[in-house]
C-alpha cells in the first residue's frame, strides 16, 4: 500500500508505521555530527561545575551500586548486604547475603569500569564521561525517533532540546542507572516504530534490547507484555510468530538473571525491591525517605 509523502502506512500487523524517510535534512550529517558534539560537550561541562565548582564529587563505592561493583571485582559475587548478629544487616561486616534489589546491568557497567580503571579520582571521572557519551547518544537516538515518526526537521529539533535539557545535563554527574537504562528504553522504541521491525532478525534483536533494558530499570519488563498487545490490534497471521520470536529473545535476555535468582531464592524473580519499596513508604515508621524516625535506614537484601 502506497502513500503521500508525511503519511504514514500500515504494517503486516495492521497498526500504524511511519514511512522510512518522508523528507531529509539538507546537511543532515553534519548537523547531527553538531548536536552529538554540542550534546557530549555540555555534559562533560556540567561534570566539571558539579565536581570542581559545587563540590559534589562523590565515590560511587559510598552508594548502592557502588556497593555491588566492589563486590563483583573482589569476586565475591552479586552482594548488597552483610549480616551479623551483633549489628544486623549493614553494608560491611559478617556475613554477605546474596542479592537481587538492584538489577544488574548498572552495577556490571560499573564493575567493569572499576576493573579497567581500578579504584580512586580516575575511576569515578572514567565513568562520568561514560555517562557523557550515552547522555550524547540520547540525542541521537531521539533524532531517530522523530524522523521515523514525523520527519527529519522534527528528529533535528527534539535532538536539540535534548542536548540543551537541563535533567539530561545533570544527569551524568550522578551514580544512577538512568544513565543506562534511558538510552536502553530509547533503543527499544527506536526498533519498535521502524517498518521493517516484523522481520525476524528485527525482532530478536527488539526482544534482547528489551530484555536487557528491563535488566538495567526492572518496570521496563512490562514492554514485554504491552508490545505484543500493541501488535494485537492488527490481528493478522504475521502476529503468533513475531510475538514468539520477541518474547523468546527477551527470555533469553533476562534468564540469566532469573535461573541465578531462583537458584539463590528459590524463584526466578527479576528484583526483590517493589515490595520493599511499597513497605518503606507505607509503613508505620515512613518518613518518606529510605530514613526512619530515627534517621536510620531501611534495609533490605
Amino acid at each position: 500500500q502506497s502513500c503521500s509523502p508525511g503519511l504514514r502506512q500500515r504494517s503486516r500487523w495492521g497498526f500504524a508505521m511511519p514511512e522510512k524517510a518522508a523528507s531529509t535534512l539538507p546537511g543532515g550529517r553534519c548537523w547531527l555530527s553538531a548536536v552529538f558534539l554540542i550534546a557530549l560537550s555540555l555534559r562533560v561541562a556540567a561534570v566539571v561545575w558539579v565536581d570542581l565548582g559545587i563540590g559534589q564529587l562523590h565515590d560511587p563505592n559510598e552508594q548502592e551500586f557502588g556497593y555491588l561493583a566492589e563486590r563483583l571485582v573482589r569476586g565475591d559475587g552479586y552482594v548488597r548486604l552483610s549480616y551479623s548478629d551483633a549489628t544486623g544487616y549493614g553494608f560491611g561486616g559478617g556475613r554477605y547475603l546474596p542479592s537481587a534489589y538492584m538489577p544488574p546491568a548498572y552495577p556490571v557497567l560499573v564493575a567493569a569500569c572499576l576493573q579497567l580503571v581500578g579504584p580512586g579520582k580516575a575511576f569515578v571521572v572514567a565513568l562520568q564521561l561514560i555517562h557523557c557519551f550515552l547522555g550524547a547518544c540520547l540525542s541521537l537516538l531521539i533524532y531517530a525517533i522523530g524522523w521515523k515518526t514525523f520527519s527529519a526537521t522534527t528528529g533535528m529539533l527534539a535532538a536539540f532540546c535534548l542536548a540543551f535539557y537541563p535533567v539530561f545535563l545533570y544527569l551524568p554527574s550522578q551514580f544512577s542507572a538512568a544513565s543506562l537504562y534511558i538510552p536502553l528504553f530509547y533503543c527499544v522504541v527506536l526498533f519498535s516504530i521502524s517498518s521493517d521491525a516484523w522481520k525476524s532478525g528485527k525482532m530478536a534483536g527488539l526482544g534482547l534490547l528489551t530484555g536487557l533494558a528491563a535488566l538495567a530499570r526492572a518496570n521496563l519488563v512490562i514492554y514485554v507484555a504491552l508490545l505484543p498487545l500493541s501488535w494485537a490490534i492488527g490481528r493478522r497471521n504475521a502476529l503468533a510468530r513475531a510475538v514468539v520470536i520477541y518474547s523468546a529473545a527477551a527470555l533469553l535476555a533476562l534468564s540469566p538473571w532469573l535461573v541465578r535468582n531462583y537458584l539463590r531464592f528459590g524463584a526466578p524473580v527479576l528484583t526483590t525491591s517493589f515490595g520493599q519499596n511499597l513497605w518503606v513508604g507505607h509503613n508505620d515508621r515512613a518518613t518518606g525517605s529510605a530514613l526512619d524516625v530515627n534517621g536510620k535506614r531501611f534495609l533490605a537484601p
